[in-house]
């Protein structure tokens, strides 16, 4: 069922220019309540929301990486013409000689702004990662349901984050959170392997989707704002 929501998703919404893992995410979401594929077109529909929230979250990180790597190009520029101009080679020297000291200064100036980028880049990648799957995981129904299990396994999951470095993906975070979820519910007779069945509140899977898109779209605003 996931690999046909996902192929759904892809060919509906194409257009949106999302990644492989974007759509991933939202065909696991919809797995834990879509049972036949009567409910598919449906579910596609509802859908648009969430994958708007993805790509605007992406397109929020994309922009303050660039607007980072520019100015870090800048610094780098300015770094290498103050060299140039300030050491400029003596008639005795030998140019190759002058020219390996100058490339070996600049490489040396240019390696904590090197340094800075790679750590920029890795933290905007965990800051993401983090959102989506905490927009997944609390996107679903049974853990809506099961609030004080949630959270628990959530508080959990995300300490074995931090434990690991932040290196995992939002697909491993989310179902690491919800193996504890399962595991903590399970005691008390639930199978969150089966369709989600309301207790009568008439939700509609639209509704959802677009309550998800909101929390993720707050998610990305203040991963953004928090950038040092």
């Amino acid at each position: 069922m996931k690999q046909k929501l996902l192929n759904a998703l892809k060919e509906g919404y194409k257009q949106l220019g999302l990644s492989d893992g974007a759509f991933e995410r939202v065909a696991t979401f919809g797995e834990t309540f879509i049972t036949s594929d009567e409910q598919i077109a449906t579910f596609v529909k509802g859908a648009e929301p969430m994958l708007k929230a993805e790509q605007s979250a992406a397109d929020k990180v994309r922009t303050e990486l660039n607007a980072k790597i520019k100015g870090l190009e800048g610094e780098k520029a300015e770094l290498e013409a103050m060299l140039n101009g300030n050491q400029p080679p003596k008639p005795e020297s030998n140019p190759a000689d002058m020219a390996k000291i100058i490339a070996d200064a600049v490489a040396a100036a240019i390696k904590p702004l090197s340094d800075e980028l790679t750590q920029f880049k890795g933290e905007q990648a965990a800051k993401s990662a983090f959102a989506s799957a905490e927009a997944t995981f609390k996107g679903n129904d049974y853990v809506k349901k099961y609030a004080d299990e949630a959270t628990d396994a959530w508080e959990r999951a995300t300490e074995m984050y931090e434990a690991t470095g932040k290196s995992w993906t939002a697909e491993q975070l989310q179902e690491k959170a919800m193996g504890y979820f399962n595991k903590a519910v399970a005691k008390k007779g639930v199978d969150t392997s089966k369709p989600f069945e309301s207790d009568g509140g008439g939700d509609n899977h639209s509704a959802k989707f677009a309550d998800m898109a909101k929390r993720q779209e707050e998610r990305a605003a203040g991963v953004v704002a928090n950038q040092p």
